[in-house]
């Protein structure tokens, strides 16, 4: 059974399944990195500053194939306090902090106390 499920509030588009390339934490941002076969991409977590490809959907190892959410408004660990209405980008081990120089990544749709989850309206693409 997974354990720290990122379970999406508001769903609009399709998960993309990738493939670890090394144990993620559920909720945090994730980014496709060399490799990769067919349609199917390897996937770490996303370096701070940097533009992710979507939200890792639950606790994952090593080698393990699971899904990671491209759309809607997702539960994402702050790595910093944040509040509503807030554009997030990505923080250091792939969590959500205030924009400042990196890569917009959403809006912050509620308030988070740092390590706590942050309701993400995702801006990916």
């Amino acid at each position: 059974m997974p354990t720290n499920v990122c379970t999406p509030f508001f769903k609009p588009g399709n998960d993309i399944t990738g493939h670890l390339t090394t144990d993620i934490g559920g909720k945090r941002f994730v980014a496709p990195v060399a490799g990769g076969r067919g349609s199917q991409p390897h996937i770490a977590v996303c370096a701070a500053g940097a533009a992710p490809c979507g939200v890792l959907g639950h606790d994952g190892v090593l080698g393990e194939n699971i899904h990671f959410n491209v759309a809607g408004e997702v539960p994402v660990v702050a790595g910093a306090d944040i509040t509503a209405g807030t554009r997030v980008e990505v923080g250091a081990g792939g969590t959500a902090v205030p924009l400042a120089t990196g890569v917009p990544a959403g809006l912050a749709m509620t308030n988070a106390a740092s390590g706590g989850a942050v309701a993400v309206l995702l801006n990916i693409g």
